[in-house]
């Protein structure tokens, strides 16, 4: 009770939404292998300018069948920048040819319908 009191609302916290998130996150762990099983590739996040965001960590779990990219902006701010695929290439021309293509559906949210690339397209 005491920890309930000092995470209170007013204090900028809300343990239901905290819930709520995590038991989210557990469920998609769940429901996806890749998450539990993939390789680990560590990307990198940049900005407009092309400059390095020591402050966002960024990674993708690879299988065969699912790869799944993960950005957290882990600074109080919040920030613009793009996640450098560049480190996939090598995984990615191994296991693919340049017409696969590839659906890109955000996870987290499911308001818009998924979009599809050809695999070169989407790397650059």
């Amino acid at each position: 009770m005491q920890f309930k009191q000092a995470l209170a609302p007013e204090k900028g916290f809300d343990l239901s939404k905290i819930n709520t998130h995590y038991m989210h996150r557990r469920r998609l762990r769940k429901e996806k292998m890749v998450l539990r099983y993939g390789e680990v590739i560590f990307l990198s996040a940049r900005d407009q300018n092309n400059d390095y965001q020591s402050d966002i960590l960024s990674y993708a779990r690879y299988s065969l069948m699912e790869t799944m990219v993960i950005a957290t902006n882990m600074s109080n701010e919040i920030k613009k920048f793009y996640v450098d695929m560049s480190q996939l290439l090598p995984t990615f021309k191994k296991a693919y040819t340049n017409n696969t293509v590839v659906m890109i559906k955000n996870v987290i949210s499911d308001e818009k319908e998924p979009e599809y690339f050809f695999l070169r397209e989407f790397i650059e």
